[in-house]
């Protein structure tokens, strides 16, 4: 079941880089499109990692196993805050009109 659930990780993973590289290629000029790629790297590789992390510990350090109740409302709250840029995406728009 273990290499069940790390390959699906592995695709949520490359899933997300995908649409973030294909986002960053769609909106952003192109003069400025390795700065972007260059920032989501660092923030989501370097920053936002690190605070995670960090996160976590301290919630295992409280809650023990009950710290997934936590990182599961984190996953809600992204899936909701994904629903909302969807709806809000100029291209999803533009491809419903068509």
């Amino acid at each position: 079941i273990t290499l069940l659930l790390q390959t699906l990780h592995a695709l949520s993973f490359a899933a997300t880089h995908l649409g973030t590289m294909h986002f960053i290629r769609l909106m952003v000029p192109p003069p400025i499109k390795n700065r972007a790629q260059a920032l989501y790297s660092a923030m989501s590789g370097g920053l936002l990692m690190s605070c995670s992390v960090w996160g976590s510990g301290q919630l295992y350090q409280q809650f023990a196993g009950y710290a997934f109740v936590f990182m599961a409302g984190l996953s809600i709250a992204a899936l909701v805050l994904a629903l909302a840029m969807i709806r809000l995406s100029p291209t999803v728009r533009a491809a419903g009109e068509a």
